[in-house]
């Protein structure tokens, strides 16, 4: 079996090129996403699509400059991985959304609740102040608490 066909469906100039860029692109995005600031969930979910990813466009380059339609057996098992893969990182997008609006609600709970906290600061301040502006003695004031 060679290893690049002169029948591919593209020409292997063309297309290793682009998947050498897409690679470091893949890359470069994983190893930048190891650095930022996100929670634990987020990455792991953005790691294992990143390397998905990579398989990827690895075996779609293969897919693409390297088998012909004549080797059936390799054409096929590669565009099957291809078009599974696919289907896992979308599987994969929709796991990360879902996670992005569970971290958002326990964030907009979270806020809520500090929210609601200082407010009943602010009322307690507010009760000393105005019970204060009237002059009330100090056993007459609302309670600190």
């Amino acid at each position: 079996m060679p290893v690049f066909a002169s029948d591919s469906i593209l020409p292997p100039l063309l297309v290793f090129p682009l998947a050498a860029i897409a690679l470091l692109v893949c890359c470069g995005h994983l190893i930048f996403m190891q650095h930022a600031r996100m929670p634990q969930s987020r990455r792991r979910i953005r790691t294992v699509s990143g390397v998905l990813s990579l398989f990827t466009i690895t075996l779609t380059a293969i897919g693409f400059g390297s088998i012909s339609a004549e080797q059936a057996r390799v054409f096929l098992l590669v565009w099957l991985s291809v078009v599974s893969l696919l289907g896992i990182l979308v599987m994969l997008a929709a796991i990360d959304m879902a996670n992005n609006v569970r971290l958002h609600n326990a964030e907009r709970k979270r806020i809520r609740t500090q929210l609601t906290r200082l407010q009943d600061e602010l009322r307690v301040l507010a009760q000393k102040r105005h019970a204060a502006s009237l002059g009330l003695p100090r056993d007459e004031r609302p309670d600190d608490a």
